[in-house]
C-alpha cells in the first residue's frame, strides 16, 4: 500500500491486515496510489512482535535504544524501530509491531514526511487553514490554543475547509493541506455540541459522562476525571460535518498566529508582524510538535556516535523555508488573547482585520 504526498514524498506500508493498517486506510485512504515498495521514500514494515535486546537504555519517554537501533515505544510497550544511519538514502525503513498505537504511528509518519519535504523547499506548519472570501488563511498555533475551534467557527461563517492540523508550506508562500480526518478533542465537542451527531452511541455516551463528571455530578477524583477528558479523541471526515473542502495548492493571503496567554488581565488584540518575527514565533511550535523525533535522533547520536549530515542541518533548513515563505505572504498578524476567551470574539476581531485589508 503506497501513499503519495503531492508527488513529493511516498510512504509504503508493508503491513498485514491489522488495527494499525485499518487506521492508515481510514486516515490517509484518499492519498493511496498503485506503486511498489522500491518507489517509496519511507517504508513501514510490520513485524509480529518486536522485542528489546537484553541491553537497552530508556532515553526519554517515549524513546529508547539497544544494541540494534533506536526505537519509540507506545503506552503498551509496543515498538517502532528506525534506521537513522540510512536516513539520507532514498528509503527510510521503520519496523513496527503489528498492533503499535495507530495514532502514534501517524505522528511518526508525519515526522518523517516533514524532514523529507525539506529537500523540496517545503516544510510542515502546525496550523488550521481555511479559504474565506477568496483568501487562503492560516491559523498557526501551539497545541490546545484553539486553532480547530476557530476553524470550525469560520466554517459556520461560510469558509471552506483546508486543513485542521498540518499544512505543507512552500518557499513561494503557497500551501498544500495534508488531507486527513478532523482530530476532535473534548473541548471541541463542548464548544460545538453538534459535532456529537453522527458519532457511535458509545462515543456519545462517553462525552456525556465526561461532561457530567466535569460538572461534579459524579463523586470522582479530579485527576481521574481529567485523565478521562484527555483521552477523548475522535476522528471525523470533514464531509460528515457537511462542510466544503479545498485541498488544492494555493497562495496564502493572510496568517493569524494564535497566542493564548494565561494571565489575570483581559487580552484580545491583533498586531502586524514581519516575516522574521513570524518565523521566530512559529519555529518553536514546529520543534515542540516534533519533539519525539528530535529525542530519537539525539539518542541515535549517543548510541552510534554518527551524526546524519542532512538532519544536522534540519533546523537551519526549516528556518529558511519558513522565512522565505512568510516574505511572500502579504499580511502577517499575531493574535493575543486570554485563555478562555470566547472563540466568537476572536473570530470577530480577525474578520474586522480581513475586511480592513480587503478595503486597502
Amino acid at each position: 500500500m503506497l501513499i503519495n504526498i503531492a508527488d513529493l514524498v511516498r510512504v509504503y506500508f508493508d503491513i498485514p491486515p491489522s488495527q494499525t493498517l485499518r487506521y492508515v486506510q481510514e486516515e490517509y485512504g484518499h492519498l493511496f496510489e498503485k506503486g511498489k515498495r522500491c518507489e517509496a521514500d519511507i517504508v513501514f514494515i510490520g513485524v509480529g512482535k518486536l522485542r528489546k535486546k537484553p541491553r537497552y537504555v530508556y532515553f526519554v519517554e517515549p524513546v529508547a535504544y539497544d544494541d540494534e537501533s533506536v526505537f519509540w515505544y507506545d503506552k503498551m510497550g509496543r515498538m517502532a524501530r528506525i534506521d537513522f544511519e540510512n536516513f539520507q538514502n532514498k528509503i527510510i525503513q521503520v519496523h513496527i509491531d503489528f498492533e503499535f498505537d495507530s495514532h502514534f504511528l501517524g505522528i511518526i509518519m508525519e515526522y518523517l514526511i516533514s524532514f523529507k519535504l525539506l529537500k523540496h523547499g517545503a516544510c510542515f506548519c502546525h496550523a488550521s487553514a481555511i479559504e474565506y472570501k477568496g483568501t487562503r488563511i492560516l491559523f498557526p498555533a501551539w497545541r490546545h490554543a484553539g486553532k480547530t475551534n476557530l476553524m470550525l467557527h469560520f466554517l459556520e461563517l461560510g469558509a471552506r475547509y483546508v486543513a485542521d492540523d498540518w499544512v505543507i508550506l512552500y518557499k513561494d508562500g503557497s500551501v498544500l493541506p495534508l488531507p486527513k480526518r478532523l482530530h476532535l478533542l473534548y473541548y471541541n465537542f463542548m464548544t460545538y455540541p453538534s459535532l456529537v451527531k453522527g458519532l457511535e452511541p458509545e462515543a456519545r455516551a462517553m462525552i456525556n459522562f465526561t461532561q457530567k463528571a466535569m460538572e461534579g455530578e459524579y463523586d470522582l477524583d479530579w485527576d481521574v476525571v481529567d485523565a478521562i477528558r484527555q483521552r477523548i479523541r475522535y476522528r471525523r471526515p470533514i464531509y460528515e460535518l457537511g462542510a466544503e473542502a479545498d485541498y488544492d495548492k494555493a497562495q496564502v493571503g493572510m496568517i493569524f498566529l494564535l497566542q493564548k496567554e494565561v494571565t489575570d488581565r483581559n487580552v484580545l488584540e491583533v498586531k502586524r508582524v514581519t516575516a522574521e518575527v513570524m518565523s521566530v514565533l512559529t519555529q518553536p511550535i514546529l520543534y515542540f510538535e516534533q519533539m519525539h523525533f528530535h529525542s530519537a535522533y539525539a539518542a541515535h547520536k549517543i548510541r552510534s556516535g554518527k551524526p546524519v549530515p542532512y538532519l544536522e542541518k534540519r533546523n537551519t533548513m526549516i528556518a529558511d523555508v519558513l522565512q522565505e515563505s512568510y516574505k511572500k505572504i502579504p499580511f502577517l498578524y499575531e493574535v493575543s488573547f486570554t485563555a478562555g476567551t470566547d472563540v466568537k470574539k476572536i473570530a470577530d476581531l480577525i474578520v474586522k482585520h480581513i475586511r480592513k485589508v480587503s478595503r486597502v
